[in-house]
């Protein structure tokens, strides 16, 4: 690791905290000023998570002094937030170096750069349901909760067969998650072996199975309903278990989207550019757009818990885009 890390600001090393400053990015009532002040807030955070972020132009290679900076930094702030020893400090960088190692930089949209604001939105978002009412995972199992959902961003799209039936790339990307995790525990012969941090590394893994685009309607459904059973009297474990990895799954999908659903119009416009661009890269002809990307996969903005704050900055999106039909 490196003999030096960056200080972080005591805000983004406590859930609460950065759940609170969170919020306060979007107390005006004008959708205008939130979307400003929450992309202002969260390019401030990933400036300081990854000590500078690497560009999303000509993003630097993978084993490059700038990249390996980056993986430090994020290795730092996550085991400072899950209250982590050393060895998770170890673990998460290797873990996410693998994961940076596989996305690379030459796909033109799901390149590392893509990987890593999904992890920050992430953690961002898994901080403001740890802060919501709907949140009833213990307060001792939350550090555990948080890394599995940073390992979940980290592998979500380290493969993709852009040929293959729906499901494939998500599946061989929970596999090589796992296979990550492997390798990692033989070169480091840890003591427990494949049992080190497993239940984080297990749930992780399904989490990524359930990042299939065509699965987020139902998503939406089925967090809601959940929801409301397992705040009934003595809700069963198997219940309460579904209902923390469908939050969980909602927040990891919202988490993917967020960027096109939070920048403002031209931006999110180049969002979608990029993925057009690669898929034609990939011998796919395919016409994506802002368009087709509102109103076929995102038709409803945001599905998880704590996405719903940011719903008035999608419909002032949605305005925009509806406005220029």
């Amino acid at each position: 690791m490196s003999p030096h890390t960056p200080q972080l600001p005591d805000a983004l090393t406590d859930y609460v905290a950065l759940a609170s400053q969170i919020k306060k990015t979007i107390e005006s009532p004008d959708p205008k000023i939130q979307r400003k002040e929450f992309n202002a807030y969260r390019d401030k955070v990933r400036v300081i998570v990854f000590d500078h972020c690497p560009p999303y132009a000509s993003p630097p290679l993978v084993y490059s002094d700038r990249v390996t900076k980056s993986l430090r930094s994020v290795a730092n702030w996550v085991s400072l937030l899950t209250g982590g020893d050393k060895g998770t400090k170890s673990f998460v960088y290797s873990m996410i170096s693998s994961a940076t190692e596989l996305c690379g930089n030459r796909r033109e949209y799901h390149n590392y750069r893509h990987m890593f604001d999904v992890l920050l939105n992430a953690g961002m978002l898994t901080s403001l349901w740890f802060d919501s009412f709907e949140c009833n995972v213990p307060r001792n199992d939350r550090n555990k909760i948080f890394l599995a959902m940073i390992l979940a961003a980290a592998f979500h799209d380290v493969v993709m067969e852009y040929h293959s039936p729906a499901g494939t790339s998500e599946r061989e990307s929970s596999n090589a998650l796992l296979k990550a995790h492997k390798c990692y525990a033989f070169r480091n012969h840890n003591s427990e072996g494949s049992n080190y941090l497993r239940y984080e590394v297990e749930l992780a893994s399904r989490l990524i199975l359930g990042t299939v685009p065509s699965f987020r309607k139902s998503l939406k459904g089925s967090v809601a309903r959940l929801n409301e059973d397992a705040m009934r009297v003595n809700p069963s474990q198997d219940l309460l278990n579904e209902c923390l990895e469908c939050n969980l799954g909602a927040i990891l999908a919202d988490a993917d989207v967020m960027d096109s659903l939070c920048y403002a119009y031209p931006k999110a416009i180049g969002q979608t550019n990029r993925v057009r661009r690669e898929l034609w890269s990939n011998g796919i002809d395919a016409n994506v757009t802002l368009d087709g990307f509102y109103t076929t996969l995102v038709p409803d903005g945001f599905i998880s818990v704590p996405e719903r704050i940011f719903q008035p900055i999608f419909a002032l999106n949605l305005s925009r885009f509806k406005a220029s039909r």
